[in-house]
């Protein structure tokens, strides 16, 4: 009895996992992941696919997709989630980081053609 009743709560508290797509693959645009997030019933299940989605970008550097991503969950789902804004705010930091990194590759460029 006692294995029945611990398979069913291990059960119950995977279901949400399971139904929001958190294994999913990552889509290849945000575009996308949000016509992909379409076929989720809920707000609910729609913001959490999206921002495992957003995650997948950040991970893979995509921060432009990340962006985006978490822009969508925040202006049509959910307008206060946490992680959504944790994202953007990484994701733009990401931005900012690849910018200097192409300035600095620019600058230096230029300095080699006068020599």
């Amino acid at each position: 009895m006692k294995k029945l009743i611990a398979s069913t709560v291990i059960a119950i508290a995977f279901i949400p996992v399971m139904l929001t797509g958190c294994g999913e693959k990552k889509q290849d645009s945000a575009s996308a992941a949000i016509e992909k997030s379409k076929e989720f019933q809920t707000v609910e299940q729609k913001a959490n696919y999206l921002i495992g989605q957003a995650e997948k970008f950040y991970k893979a550097n995509e921060y432009k997709e990340a962006v985006t991503t978490a822009q969508h969950v925040l202006s049509q789902l959910d307008k206060e989630s946490s992680k959504a804004k944790k994202i953007l705010e990484d994701a733009k930091s990401g931005l900012a980081e690849e910018a200097q990194k192409a300035a600095g590759g620019l600058k230096d460029a230029v300095k080699g053609i006068g020599k």
